[in-house]
């Protein structure tokens, strides 16, 4: 997170007026960035929980036989 920041704060943040990451003006931008690799991760997370929820099933059914 703060790698993608101080990136897009060195590459954007004199157009945006932006001074470093504890600028509160810098708070959309961070938050922007946040939702994108939030984004990014999402099917991840859904595949690992989908896992688990396979695993907590076959022990449910292994368990009540």
């Amino acid at each position: 997170m703060h790698f993608g920041l101080d990136r897009a704060l060195v590459r954007w943040g004199s157009r945006l007026g932006l001074r470093d990451r504890a600028d509160p003006a810098a708070l959309p931008l961070m938050l922007g960035i946040f939702l994108v690799a939030w984004f990014v991760l999402t099917p991840l997370v859904n595949t690992l929980i989908r896992t688990v929820e396979a695993e907590a099933d076959a022990f449910g059914l292994n368990a009540a036989r």
